[in-house]
């Protein structure tokens, strides 16, 4: 298995709906919201490197309003706690 992060850069559209959109695809494991020169930041998750072109070029990039997308492979995991700040949407809402 592979894990993705992938910088989504947004045009003409607000990135919360681009994310919401984004976020429906069954290879999305997380999809965020941030800050500085991208607006979304997701999380892919893939059970081989072969598949990233396609899910890109096929798939993702036909979502309305996406500028541009970097990739990037993960190397190892350094660390992956989700068990010390769960985060509860309801609660930031």
């Amino acid at each position: 298995h592979v894990l993705i992060h992938l910088a989504v850069q947004v045009s003409g559209r607000p990135a919360s709906d681009v994310a919401e959109e984004l976020a429906v695809f069954p290879e999305v494991f997380a999809a965020h919201l941030v800050t500085g020169k991208y607006e979304i930041s997701l999380l892919l998750t893939l059970h081989d490197i072969d598949e990233l072109p396609s899910l890109i070029t096929d798939r993702l990039s036909k979502v309305p309003g996406i500028r541009s997308m970097t990739p990037a492979i993960g190397l190892d995991i350094v660390r992956y706690g989700l068990d010390t700040a769960p985060i509860d949407r309801k609660r930031l809402a």
